[in-house]
């Protein structure tokens, strides 16, 4: 999970190769479109809330490679399908049947 606001990582590369400098730049870019979207829908939204983004409707949305926004979204906390962003100070449930255990987020 990720908290608002969403502030995703700046991708560098060592490479002398323009390719793999064109990538960075690329992912750079992506990233600074997701950011500004998520955020975005994030503004209007509840002081305390939640809200699920899946990598394929974001790109979708944006008209941007779903690759490329997983790769994104990868470093701000995202799992395999998409990423959980909460705003607030939120309780929850940590996933234990037999007690109650909660964890602060």
């Amino acid at each position: 999970m990720a908290r608002f606001p969403l502030r995703l990582r700046v991708h560098t590369t060592r490479s002398r190769k323009p390719r793999e400098q064109a990538s960075a730049r690329d992912l750079n870019r992506t990233a600074a479109i997701v950011e500004t979207y998520i955020n975005d829908k994030f503004a209007t939204a509840a002081e305390h809330d939640v809200q699920q983004f899946t990598y394929a409707i974001v790109a979708r949305e944006l008209n941007l490679d779903p690759d490329t926004v997983c790769r994104a979204l990868l470093s701000a906390g995202g799992r395999s399908n998409g990423i959980t962003v909460v705003k607030g100070d939120l309780y929850v449930h940590a996933g234990c049947l037999e007690g109650r255990v909660y964890r602060r987020l």
